[in-house]
């Protein structure tokens, strides 16, 4: 047991925020934390054990590019099959339907931790994963299981919840809010890499894939994904580029040095 465990000293938020950089919390879900202090373990309770995950239903333009994604991959995903149900259809041990989940992360922006004391937030849902959602059972993956791990664990005990933890959690949410972000750029960056590199050696190929982005400010650029590898991409072209459409784009750029794979649309 460390020395803050044993309620020695409050960790600050800096120094521990870096840790938080393994593990994105714009792929995963978020977590409610308690806002205020509790006066006693029973206040807090109802808190603790409903740490839920807010976040806004996914736009309509999130869940078109879903579907335009499914298709590229070849997932099947009926028109009358909602989102929630087309999550639960994916197979893990199957590889483009890990893509596909991958994919599906995108609708997370905009999740976000929500401070709570009693009562639950209004919007309680995680959409993203299309179900109320609690992620403080990895001790000490994110600065924010700190705090709630040192609640839960007060209260499994009936002992009073240390001053400290309850006094951080008021913060927490701009808190991960940073690190989240941080973690994001991180992951993006390795997943960068790793395609570039599978892709290096077969610059000049051509792949089947669609259109699932179009730039506002040029609709002559946009993404692309491939099916096979299941890479996502930049894609470019002489003329607008026809979102949701398949294609067949020619690669023209993997970099793993500069993280950069981009292909243009082919003749």
């Amino acid at each position: 047991m460390t020395e803050e465990k044993q309620g020695g000293t409050t960790p600050e938020p800096e120094a521990i925020a870096s840790a938080t950089d393994q593990a994105s919390e714009d792929t995963v879900a978020a977590v409610a934390v308690a806002d205020e202090p509790a006066t006693s373990t029973d206040d807090l309770a109802a808190t603790t054990q409903a740490e839920d995950a807010p976040q806004p239903e996914p736009e309509p333009q999130a869940l078109q590019r879903l579907r335009i994604t499914a298709r590229a991959l070849g997932i099947d995903w009926p028109a009358a099959l909602d989102y929630p149900g087309f999550i639960r259809s994916l197979d893990p041990r199957n590889d483009r339907h890990v893509a596909m989940l991958t994919a599906c992360t995108s609708v997370l922006r905009g999740a976000g931790y929500a401070a709570f004391n009693g009562s639950l937030p209004a919007q309680p849902m995680q959409s993203a994963i299309a179900a109320e959602y609690t992620h403080a059972t990895a001790p000490l993956r994110r600065l924010v299981d700190r705090y709630t791990g040192e609640i839960c664990v007060a209260l499994c005990a009936k002992q009073p919840i240390p001053a400290w933890a309850l006094a951080a959690l008021p913060g927490l949410p701009a808190t991960m809010q940073v690190s989240g972000h941080r973690a994001g750029q991180y992951e993006s960056a390795v997943l960068n890499l790793a395609e570039a590199a599978v892709l290096a050696p077969r610059v000049g190929e051509v792949f089947n894939g669609a259109i699932v982005e179009v730039a506002h400010d040029d609709p002559g650029k946009g993404t692309v994904i491939v099916r096979d590898p299941a890479i996502e991409a930049s894609v470019s072209g002489s003329a607008s580029l026809p979102l949701g459409a398949d294609v067949r784009v020619s690669l023209v750029e993997a970099d793993p040095v500069r993280r950069v794979t981009r292909f243009e649309l082919a003749g």
